[in-house]
C-alpha cells in the first residue's frame, strides 16, 4: 500500500522530510463526515463534486507554516485568514482537520474546496507557506501536491 500511495504524490519541486508523514495523514471532513486518503478513491466526494457542479477539489491548511509548531493563538489568525480568502472565491468550502494518526503532531484546521483548480490551489498554499496540500479530479485518487517554493 505504501509505494501505491507514494505514486500518486505530484512533485512540483522537491519533496520534504515530511513525505511519510503527509501521506499517512488523514485528511478528515467535519460535514459530511468522511476522511480522505493520499492514494484513495473517494465515491462520496465524486458524488458532491457532481452534486455541487464541480470537477476538481483541494484540502488546504494555513497551520504551522512549512512545519514548523506556531502556537494555538498564531494558527487560529492563520486559519481566519484562509476562511476569508476562501470565502472570497465563492466556491463551496467545508470545514475539516488534518490528523496525526500517530497523536504526535496536533490536528490541524483544513478546508475542502470543491472547485478550486490546481493553480489557485498552488498560489494559496504558497501563500500560507504550506509543503503540500491534498488535491484531486473527480473519479481519480487523492494526490499530495507539493507547493512550489522559488528562490529570488
Amino acid at each position: 500500500m505504501k509505494h501505491r500511495a507514494s505514486a500518486t504524490i505530484l512533485c512540483m519541486s522537491k519533496p520534504t522530510d515530511f513525505t511519510a508523514e503527509y501521506t499517512a495523514a488523514h485528511y478528515y471532513v467535519c460535514e459530511p463526515a468522511q476522511t480522505l486518503r493520499v492514494g484513495a478513491k473517494h465515491p462520496w466526494l465524486d458524488a458532491l463534486l457532481t452534486q455541487q457542479g464541480h470537477r476538481c477539489w483541494a484540502f488546504l491548511s494555513a497551520e504551522n507554516p512549512l512545519s514548523t509548531p506556531l502556537n494555538r493563538a498564531q494558527n487560529t489568525q492563520r486559519t481566519q485568514q484562509l476562511a476569508t480568502d476562501l470565502q472570497a472565491t465563492g466556491l463551496p468550502t467545508f470545514a475539516a482537520e488534518g490528523q496525526d494518526p500517530t497523536g504526535e503532531w496536533p490536528a490541524e484546521q483544513s478546508f475542502l474546496v470543491l472547485g478550486l483548480d490546481t493553480k489557485k490551489a498552488q498560489r494559496l498554499a504558497l501563500k500560507y507557506q504550506q509543503n503540500a496540500y491534498l488535491g484531486g479530479q473527480i473519479q481519480q485518487e487523492a494526490q499530495l501536491i507539493w507547493t512550489e517554493f522559488t528562490s529570488t
